[in-house]
């Protein structure tokens, strides 16, 4: 699970003259967490995201596309037949370390004037 969750502006201005220029880049950094949950039910092998029920308190596991495992409880397989009366809530460990971070640049935006 990819998580887009700090936005970075770095702007430099330059005036010389009675002329200044502005430049502002942007850098998205990205964190990555393990949400792979087809090891939770063999060897307890937990990712860092979880999903919630209709806010009940159990933590479920995604093993598949639309199945989720929990310990102690049955597998709950999301389908066309239960999808209105099961709502996912998405949850992540944000106090773990990331399995990855990239840094990406985003919109560049320049601005000049003139002072008179």
């Amino acid at each position: 699970m990819e998580i887009v969750d700090l936005q970075l502006d770095i702007t430099v201005t330059v005036t010389k003259n009675g002329e200044s220029f502005a430049f502002t880049r942007t850098y998205d950094r990205t964190v990555k967490y393990d949400s792979d949950g087809s090891q939770a039910k063999s060897n307890k092998k937990f990712p860092k995201v979880y999903y919630t029920i209709n806010d009940g308190p159990t933590k479920y596991y995604r093993i598949d596309a639309l199945t989720f495992y929990a310990p102690g409880v049955d597998d709950k397989a999301i389908d066309d037949s239960n999808i209105s009366s099961n709502r996912l809530t998405f949850h992540c460990d944000t106090s773990q370390q990331p399995d990855s971070i990239t840094y990406t640049r985003g919109a560049k935006q320049s601005t000049g004037t003139t002072q008179e």
